[in-house]
């Protein structure tokens, strides 16, 4: 089954208990915790505020799905920030605990040639030795704590697309808590098929997925592919998904109801909408 999940930082509203209570109201049952959470990112939320965030999730029935942390989003060749991000991914570990999710949304840091052009891609072959030093203390301590390292395919990153996810859980040792946060549209844009090219890259390692819309702000079909999410879901629910999709970047606070609510509706056409 799938849970209809979303961004909650992306309703429009600083203030989270109403973001929740409207993200719940147009058919969703998971968030997705990235900002404007009490002011803050994910990555300095308190204890106190976690606890008063608990609060507002039982409130109206809902949970935390994803810790849609920054983890990953620095630069490789810059050490400190490295280091930085190691110590976060720590922090959002014991986040997912406090919540009650296994899933920690990371990245495989700045594409160096990110700003001339997002179609100019790193060997990956060639900087796996830093990326694998960097991610071996967070696999380790991932697998310490049971939880999940879901790669988002970013145009930004050194990941744009599933392909490259995959050199990269290859070239990490393959461990069990490496998983991807699969956004579709994101890895369309670098050209990829989506089905059944850039799944059959990651098949089985699927923990979460991102739904955005096409030119018609509707689902109706993949970025600019013909490939529809329909296909998508049919495919990850044979294969035995059972997990959320995030609605994200649907342009403004109507869009993002419109997004959960075109989720709602076509999961439940298919007898597959997680509750």
């Amino acid at each position: 089954m799938i849970e209809v999940s979303y961004f909650s930082d992306e309703l429009g509203t600083a203030d989270i208990r109403e973001s929740i209570r409207m993200g719940v109201e147009a058919g969703a049952t998971g968030i997705e915790i990235r900002g404007a959470l009490f002011g803050r990112e994910v990555n300095t939320i308190t204890d106190d505020e976690v606890r008063t965030l608990k609060g507002y999730l039982k409130e109206f029935g809902a949970r935390v799905a994803v810790i849609g942390s920054g983890v990953g989003k620095c630069a490789l060749e810059k050490r400190d920030e490295v280091e930085l991000t190691i110590k976060r991914f720590r922090r959002m570990t014991e986040l997912a605990h406090a919540f009650g999710t296994d899933i920690i949304r990371v990245f495989a840091f700045w594409n160096p040639y990110w700003r001339q052009s997002r179609v100019l891609r790193p060997d990956l072959a060639e900087i796996m030795p830093q990326i694998r030093a960097a991610f071996e203390p967070i696999i380790e301590h991932a697998e310490r704590e049971k939880v999940f390292v879901a790669f988002e395919p970013e145009g930004d990153t050194n990941s744009g697309n599933c392909r490259q996810i995959r050199q990269i859980i290859d070239g990490l040792g393959g461990s069990p808590a490496l998983a991807v946060a699969w956004d579709v549209n994101n890895a369309a844009h670098t050209g990829e098929v989506p089905l059944p090219d850039g799944y059959g890259q990651i098949k089985g390692r699927i923990r979460h997925l991102h739904v955005k819309p096409d030119r018609e702000r509707s689902i109706r079909t993949v970025a600019n592919t013909a490939v529809s999410y329909r296909q998508v879901f049919e495919r990850l629910l044979a294969d035995g998904y059972d997990g959320p999709a995030s609605i994200e970047h649907w342009g403004s606070p109507e869009g993002m109801l419109d997004g959960i609510r075109q989720t709602r509706d076509l999961l439940a056409s298919m007898n597959a909408l997680k509750r």
